[in-house]
């Protein structure tokens, strides 16, 4: 189970329960330091713009798909009005695809953000794939 906390009284938080859940198990924790520097997002997700649907053939593999790495997002300032656009780094979630089913697979992506960039509005992006033969397609 992976957790994520981004301040330190989250932090002495988390460790207090892994030492109580621990407890008799033979582990514990004492003490720990944090180095770095805690700063707080400046740009906010506003939007992704729409990924073009794929066409695969059946069979076709999950890692094959050819899913784009990169996605443009609509990024605002905090206390701004104007947006930006950028391209970031998305994780596509490949779950519900089959490979050997004919059909219409509509997958999701995580857009992912680094220390500047927060996505409170949990912006998402999606890409339609269909599986099965390809117009033009020969066999």
């Amino acid at each position: 189970m992976r957790q994520r906390h981004h301040c330190l009284s989250d932090m002495s938080d988390f460790f207090t329960e892994i030492n109580s859940q621990a407890a008799g198990n033979a582990i514990g924790l004492k003490e720990f330091e944090i180095y770095g520097i805690q700063s707080e997002a400046k740009y906010q997700v506003e939007a992704a713009e729409a990924v073009e649907g794929i066409t695969v053939d059946k069979g076709t593999e999950a890692a094959d798909l050819n899913l784009p790495k990169l996605v443009s997002v609509q990024l605002k300032r905090n206390g701004s009005e104007t947006a930006k656009t950028v391209q970031m780094p998305v994780v596509w979630n490949t779950e519900n695809y089959n490979a050997a089913a004919d059909g219409v697979y509509t997958l999701e992506g995580i857009i992912s953000l680094n220390g500047t960039v927060q996505n409170t509005a949990d912006v998402k992006v999606q890409v339609a794939v269909t599986v099965g033969k390809r117009t033009g397609s020969t066999g």
